[in-house]
C-alpha cells in the first residue's frame, strides 16, 4: 500500500499487486484538489508518501519497515484555483437626483464594490479595479478618476489570494457624452423703445445662443439649459436673475430680446450685464458685458473732480476715457 499525506489530509491506496520482483513504477494515483486546503496561503506544499509491504494479498501482515519519501506538490494556476470575483459598479459624482445612476462624461467616476471567494481554503489578500488602463486599489476606494471620454468602457475587477492566484470579473458601462454649456454670440447694447441699437438708448437689448448637451437616456432628454441675465447699475448691487430663454423651450437655442428694462437706463451711467447659460446639472457659461454711457466729446464733473473723454465720467478723481491713448504712435496701456 502507499499512503499519501499532507497536513491533516491523508489517503492510503488499496493493495497493489505488481506481480514482479524487479523495479516497478506506480502511476495510478492522481492527487485530488482537496489537498490544496492544507496549503491555503501558498502554492507549494510538501507531501509524504509511505510504502507499506505485506506478506499476504489481503495486506493484513506487514513485513519489514515502512519506507517514506517527500516531494513537492505545486498547485496549478487555472480557473479551478483562481478566486471567484463578484463586482458591483456604481457612479460617483455630485449630481442632481435626476441624473442618479448615470455615468456622464467628465462629471462622474465609477466605483467598484468587490468581494471574492477563495478556492480550497485560500483567503483573499487584495482587490483591484482597472478602468481606462489605470489600476485603483483600497487607497482609491476602488474608484476611478473622472471618466474623461464618452462611450462604452470595460471595467475589470480583480481579487488576489494569498497563494498569488488572481481572479477577475469583467463588466461594461456606458458613459453619456457631456460638455459644459457655452454662450455664443452674446451681446448686450443700448437700444430705443423700438429695439433699434442706439448709443443714447434707455432700453437694453440682449442676444445670445446656448450650446449644451441634452443628455438623452432611453430616448428621454434629461438635461436642459436656460439663458439668464442680471445687471449692475451702481457698481455695488445686482438685480435679480431674469430668464431670457426657458430651459424647457427646446425649439430654438438662440434668443434676441426686444427692448428691456422699460427705459430705465440712464444715458450718463455705465451698466454691467451678467449673462449666463446654466443647465440642469448646474454647470454654466457666463459673460460680463459693459454697457457704456452715451457717447459725448468731453464731460467735466466738478462734484467728482473728474473728466470723461468720449463718454460721461463715472469715476471719482480720474480721467475716465472711452478712447485709446497714444504717444509717438504707440498705444499707452
Amino acid at each position: 500500500r502507499l499512503r499519501f499525506s499532507m497536513g491533516n489530509w491523508n489517503h492510503t491506496t488499496d493493495a497493489i499487486h505488481p506481480n514482479r520482483t524487479t523495479e516497478y513504477t506506480y502511476t495510478e494515483y492522481v492527487i485530488p484538489m482537496e489537498v490544496a486546503n492544507q496549503i491555503p496561503n501558498t502554492r507549494i506544499g510538501t507531501m509524504t508518501v509511505t510504502l507499506f509491504t505485506y506478506s499476504d494479498s489481503g495486506a493484513a501482515s506487514q513485513i519489514g519497515s515502512a519506507d517514506s519519501k517527500t516531494f513537492l506538490v505545486i498547485l496549478p494556476d487555472n480557473s479551478d484555483t483562481k478566486p471567484k470575483v463578484s463586482m458591483m459598479l456604481s457612479p460617483v459624482g455630485a449630481l442632481p437626483s435626476a441624473f442618479a445612476g448615470l455615468y456622464i462624461q467628465g462629471l462622474t467616476k465609477v466605483k467598484a464594490t468587490l468581494s471574492a471567494e477563495g478556492k480550497y481554503g485560500a483567503s483573499i489578500a487584495s482587490y483591484m479595479m482597472k478602468v481606462d488602463g489605470v489600476f485603483h486599489d483600497l487607497d482609491d476606494a476602488y474608484t476611478s478618476r473622472y471618466l474623461a471620454d464618452a462611450g462604452r468602457k470595460t471595467v475589470y475587477g480583480y481579487a488576489t489570494d494569498y497563494r498569488g492566484h488572481t481572479g477577475e470579473n469583467i463588466q461594461t458601462i456606458d458613459v453619456i457624452p457631456y460638455s459644459i454649456p457655452k454662450l455664443d454670440g452674446a451681446s448686450a447694447v443700448r437700444c430705443d423703445e423700438n429695439g433699434n441699437p442706439n448709443e443714447s438708448g434707455t432700453y437694453l437689448k440682449i442676444s445670445a445662443k446656448r450650446i449644451y448637451s441634452p443628455v438623452v437616456v432611453a430616448g428621454v432628454q434629461k438635461n436642459f439649459c436656460a439663458i439668464q441675465y442680471k445687471y449692475l447699475s451702481d457698481g455695488v448691487t445686482w438685480s435679480n436673475w431674469a430668464t431670457l430663454l426657458d430651459p424647457k423651450n427646446i425649439g430654438s437655442d438662440e434668443v434676441v430680446t426686444g427692448p428691456l428694462l422699460g427705459g430705465l437706463l440712464e444715458p450718463k451711467k455705465t451698466y454691467v450685464v451678467h449673462l449666463m447659460a446654466i443647465d440642469s446639472i448646474g454647470r454654466y457659461a457666463e459673460s460680463f458685458i459693459t454697457i457704456p454711457t452715451e457717447k459725448i466729446y468731453m464731460h467735466r464733473d466738478g462734484a467728482r473732480n473728474s473728466i470723461g473723454l468720449g463718454k460721461y465720467n463715472t469715476r471719482d478723481n480720474a480721467v475716465d476715457s472711452d478712447w485709446d491713448f497714444y504717444m509717438n504712435n504707440h498705444r499707452i496701456t
